[in-house]
């Protein structure tokens, strides 16, 4: 059996990795790399992403 703290703690690693990852993804490729707020065809993309990085902060506190 599972201790629950084990999964606690195992829960909270990979919901930390996912924001690192969603973070660089947004700050390095849509930001600086590719530059998708500047391209029409993406701006829907380039929404939807500063839209999830503004909810996430109260998807955290739901879920911890």
């Amino acid at each position: 059996m599972i201790d629950p703290l084990f999964g606690y703690q195992l829960a909270a690693l990979c919901f930390l990795l996912f924001a690192l990852l969603g973070a660089f993804d947004g700050i390095y490729f849509h930001m600086y790399k590719y530059r998708l707020y500047e391209h029409p065809p993406a701006k829907f993309e380039h929404q939807l992403h500063t839209f999830r990085g503004i909810i996430f902060i109260p998807i955290t506190i739901l879920f911890f």
